[in-house]
């Protein structure tokens, strides 16, 4: 038998009992504040940064930030704050 939980049963495990996924499975959680700043929880690595986009890697997928004058307003404990005038927002 397998000690190996995997996504799905803790998914379920999460549904059944209440529990928000971004702590049962540590996925992403996204907080995004006008169209100014965003903050991505969860986040793996930045995988590139310049003024007018941001990708940050996450367990799930790719957000990109695309916009102008971004900055990386903190990045500690595993989240990232974007500001700066954002305009797009995709994941991939």
């Amino acid at each position: 038998m397998s000690k190996h939980i995997t996504k799905k049963a803790l998914k379920n495990i999460s549904d059944k009992c209440g529990f928000p996924l971004d702590v049962t499975i540590k996925s992403p959680m996204i907080q995004i504040f006008s169209d100014r700043e965003i903050i991505v929880e969860n986040a793996k690595k930045i995988e590139y940064h310049d003024e007018n986009i941001s990708k940050i890697r996450t367990s799930d997928m790719l957000v990109c930030i695309c916009g102008k004058k971004l900055k990386i307003k903190f990045l500690e404990n595993k989240n990232v704050s974007v500001s700066g005038y954002l305009e797009k927002i995709t994941f991939e």
